[in-house]
């Protein structure tokens, strides 16, 4: 690990290039599997991670007139109850507009996606508001 002069930090890199740069240089043949290169985990060894908690990743914007969530992309446990599988997972892709964000497309354990509803019926599930898509 690196931690250069102007406070970037380098995992597997000597000259990161940004505030947080992970570089993994294994070297694969094609068509080998991929290699993790960052894991995000949530994790409670004493307990249970409930149905439908969310873990997030943010993204914000801050300067002397602002300060706000521009997007996120979160992860959750999709199952409605505790008696559901747990290895069950969603993501949902999150935009801000005027300072609220609202989740933008949600992506089920069945692979189905829904632009503007987080319960989509179909592979593909398309909610609006307006009349023309």
């Amino acid at each position: 690990m690196t931690i250069d002069s102007d406070s970037n930090v380098g995992i597997g890199d000597t000259s990161p290039g940004a505030k947080l740069h992970v570089v993994e240089d294994t070297q694969f043949a094609s068509g080998q599997a991929s290699v993790e290169v960052l894991k995000l985990q949530r994790k409670n060894t004493s307990g249970d991670i409930k149905a439908t908690t969310e873990g997030h990743i943010s993204m914000w914007a801050t300067d002397a007139n602002n300060d706000t969530e521009f997007g996120r992309i979160s992860w959750v446990n999709d199952n409605a109850s505790d008696s559901g599988l747990e290895s069950e997972g969603a993501m949902s892709f999150w935009t801000s507009k005027e300072g609220t964000l609202t989740r933008a497309m949600y992506i089920d354990h069945d692979q189905q996606v829904g632009i503007g509803t987080d319960s989509p019926n179909s592979k593909l599930d398309v909610k609006s508001n307006h009349s023309q898509l």
